[in-house]
């Protein structure tokens, strides 16, 4: 299974973590950035270089803060 690694580190808000998945899978340029067209994206195929399946992992997502780095989660 195709493993696809997105790395959140600089992500702002929505629209960030489209373009970070949308990157990941390879969509075309014209790929709309909304969770319909993540929706088409993942279940329509024939549109991404990446065609399911896939695992996506998070990487940097910023959800942890210090304190959950120190206790190794």
């Amino acid at each position: 299974m195709k493993e696809l690694v997105p790395d959140g580190s600089i992500w702002q808000g929505l629209n960030d973590l489209y373009d970070g998945f949308f990157r990941a899978v390879g969509a075309p340029e014209w790929q709309g950035r909304n969770f319909n067209a993540l929706i088409d994206s993942i279940e329509a195929g024939n549109i991404n270089v990446f065609e399911g399946p896939f695992r996506l992992i998070l990487q940097h997502d910023g959800s942890r803060g210090p304190e959950d780095e120190e206790i190794g989660c």
